[in-house]
């Protein structure tokens, strides 16, 4: 809700946890930093002592393992003794030598991702952190307990530590305080401490620092808006900060003092949540209050019936070529036959890894369902409403009806592995965690069988009594690029024990499935080795795409459909259909992606024998691009810190970076495509700004906006792509084949 909040107190309330979570959001890049600089040295120092090429192992459970300096009786880590000695690393870095194990999942140790999070919570002596999964979720007091539990970043702070402690007692004297208001004089002193804490030297070189000192600045002079909308998330974050201090005063030894503390908390816990009641009651008056005036002005609208029925025409209209534009950005995840058939075979595959000397444990990206609104009038307030009640209910206070609906929905579905992580303003977009592989598969179930959408009914028919919303209709999708993006990750992260890419003869024999523009293709092939954790060498075969031409001396007047029909009838080969791109600059050259793997040699030998129109048309294969194409860039980034960003990301691999003159986008040269292929399964965020990344195609000087994903089982390789056209220069609805 956009409505200014207008008492001081309250206000400056707000204003420091905002300032706070400026904070929080300033040092989170340092904080992430050292926690990858420190798990490099250490991991680097257990692989020179265990004499390990890699540390590997995700077995070992931390209270069983047997550090080298501790007692014989616990478990020796398999890996040569890997995990002990980590063990022992966090030991020695500890202030008191006393981690807290409680904190970390030692089976992750290993992992490149999770590792160095899992690493640098022992320093955390807050109990609670074992469930989170990633540094961000962290809190201010988290990182300031590292900070003073770790003796290399207490050595690199020396007496500025200080600093960072006096706003970590900023943070749990708001939790403490009953009061709930914050006078003027207490705010600027809270807000004074905040920027001296990020202007120590150490945090020098760290943008995110200098950006959040100016929102600071801002807040301290009262130049931006504090709405209710603030006060409600700031009230959220006290309650869970609340939380945390409980758990950890209920960790310490039960005294009177203790116990009138926690009782302190609570209280100051429930007045928060009753607070919050009267915000979400105050939202559902202002909506009933805008759909009284909108039946007032209905009313008076009747008398002018003709000329609004007319309007109302022209607005359905619209609506429905709106909605019909919206299906075509966002293509929703069908219930084709096909979808099952894609599960059954990634399902498969990831059975038939289980039984790998060596099992992966398959981690699922974050994906999201979205509650799209379809109303004549008032999607907004809808969408609007409906974040802000299932944010209430996640804060575990169901208050009002349509919460109490919402939460029964979250009771049905977000449970056995499937979290709800975050609601936002996407219509409403529920981002959802899940804890394996098979939760994520039993959640797709839910859906493609309508379980999901069932769920959601009782919500749909609470709103539509709501005057002005009778024909509100709530539509439950997936989208596609989210099961695509999930299905490439399984896929990668299996590759490792499924490793065939063609057959000992060279030739392929694939077959194709197609829903819509996602394909899953499948074809024998011969043993190699995996790039996705070994390093990854090119062979002379290995250099081209097999199904891939670069096309040069097309006459001018022939279009995608001539050069299709050409190629089937002296080829034999069939075209994908949308597929050719042509050169930037040379409308003569282009690139062609086939159905099949293609034989060069035959392709040369077929079309001069048989030449198009009395044209020359020359044939090469296309090599496997290096390149990068970036767009959406922040328009004053520099060189530097994108090839700083992308060497962070690929082990300096990059060779090159070229801004292009629109100084929002630029082309990144690596030293290997397996790179680019990872790359392009990731997200990515330069100076708070999200990025688009592209294949990039230097031989006709354009991006390509396909990922493409393989993974390989015994004599089988499995790929999923989705070819999109939107750089296509000629289109022609006619069959390739007609």
């Amino acid at each position: 809700m956009d409505i200014e909040l207008k008492d001081i107190g309250t206000r400056n309330w707000v204003k420091t946890w905002l300032a706070l979570r400026c904070f929080k959001d300033a040092i989170l890049p340092f904080m992430k930093d050292q926690c990858a600089k420190q798990y490099l040295k250490d991991i680097s120092y257990i692989k020179h002592l265990s004499g390990s090429k890699a540390y590997t192992c995700n077995l070992c459970k931390v209270d069983e393992l047997k550090p080298p300096k501790k007692k014989k009786t616990n478990k020796v880590c398999p890996d040569n003794g890997s995990c002990g000695y980590l063990c022992d690393r966090i030991i020695d870095v500890h202030v008191k030598n006393a981690p807290n194990w409680s904190n970390t999942n030692s089976e992750f140790w290993s992992d490149d991702t999770r590792g160095p999070w899992e690493r640098i919570k022992c320093f955390i002596h807050t109990p609670g952190y074992k469930e989170k999964k990633d540094i961000s979720e962290a809190d201010i007091t988290a990182f300031v307990q590292i900070c003073t539990s770790n003796e290399l970043l207490k050595t690199a702070f020396g007496t500025d530590l200080e600093c960072l402690e006096k706003v970590r007692d900023i943070r749990n004297g708001m939790c403490h305080s009953g009061s709930m208001a914050v006078s003027g004089n207490d705010f600027l002193t809270y807000v004074r401490l905040i920027e001296k804490a990020l202007k120590l030297t150490i945090f020098d070189g760290y943008p995110s620092a200098n950006e959040e000192l100016n929102k600071l600045h801002t807040l301290e002079h009262d130049n931006g808006k504090v709405t209710i909308e603030d006060e409600m998330t700031a009230r959220e974050e006290t309650i869970e900060a609340i939380r945390e201090v409980k758990k950890m005063l209920e960790q310490q030894v039960s005294t009177d003092l203790f116990k009138k503390e926690i009782a302190n908390l609570k209280t100051n816990e429930d007045e928060h949540i009753r607070l919050l009641e009267q915000r979400f009651i105050y939202i559902e008056k202002h909506l009933l209050t805008l759909q009284e005036d909108h039946t007032k002005n209905k009313t008076r609208l009747e008398e002018h019936k003709k000329i609004v029925s007319n309007i109302q025409k022209g607005i359905a209209a619209q609506h429905t070529t709106i909605n019909e534009i919206a299906v075509d950005a966002k293509k929703i995840l069908g219930h084709s036959e096909q979808i099952p058939q894609i599960l059954a075979v990634v399902n498969q595959l990831f059975e038939k890894s289980l039984q790998s000397p060596t099992p992966i444990t398959v981690q699922v990206p974050d994906s999201k369902l979205v509650v799209n609104v379809n109303i004549s009038q008032g999607e907004t307030l809808v969408s609007d409403v409906l974040v802000k009640s299932m944010n209430g209910v996640r804060q575990g206070v169901p208050i009002t009806v349509l919460q109490q609906r919402l939460q029964t929905v979250v009771d049905e579905l977000f449970k056995g592995g499937v979290d709800l992580i975050d609601v936002k303003n996407e219509c409403m977009a529920l981002y959802i965690r899940f804890a394996n592989f098979n939760s994520w598969l039993e959640f797709l179930s839910k859906y493609l069988t309508g379980i999901i959408a069932k769920a959601f009914l009782p919500v749909q028919e609470h709103l539509r009594t709501y005057l002005g919303f009778e024909d509100l209709e709530l539509k439950v999708d997936v989208y596609e690029e989210d099961f695509e993006k999930c299905v490439q990750s399984i896929l990668y992260q299996l590759a490792p024990t499924m490793l065939t890419v063609c057959g000992q003869d060279g030739e392929r024999n694939d077959k194709t499935h197609t829903i819509d523009q996602l394909s899953l293709y499948v074809s024998p092939g011969r043993p190699v080795e995996s790039y996705v954790t070994q390093g990854y060498v090119l062979t002379d075969e290995d250099l081209t795409y097999p199904n891939k031409l670069l096309i040069r001396g097309i006459p001018l007047y022939n279009t995608e459909i001539h050069i299709a029909k050409y190629m089937l009838a002296t080829t034999g080969y069939i075209m994908e259909q949308g597929s050719m791109t042509f050169h930037t600059r040379d409308p003569t050259v282009a690139l062609a992606t086939f159905k099949e793997n293609i034989d060069i040699n035959k392709v040369i030998r077929t079309c001069t024998a048989r030449p198009l129109d009395n044209a020359e048309l020359l044939f090469s294969p296309v090599p496997m691009t290096r390149n990068v194409y970036i767009t959406h860039l922040p328009a004053d980034l520099d060189t530097e810190t994108i090839k700083s960003y992308f060497d962070s990301q690929s082990k300096n691999s990059v060779l090159e970076v070229n801004m292009k003159e629109d100084r929002v986008s630029c082309i990144v040269i690596f030293r290997n495509t397996a790179i680019v292929d990872i790359l392009l399964r990731l997200t990515h965020t330069i100076a708070g700004r999200h990025i688009e990344v592209y294949r990039y195609f230097p031989c006709i000087e354009r991006s390509e906006t396909a990922i493409l994903t393989s993974a390989v089982y015994e004599q089988t390789t499995v790929c999923v792509s989705r070819p999109r056209n939107e750089e296509m220069d000629v289109l022609d609805s006619q069959n390739y084949a007609g």
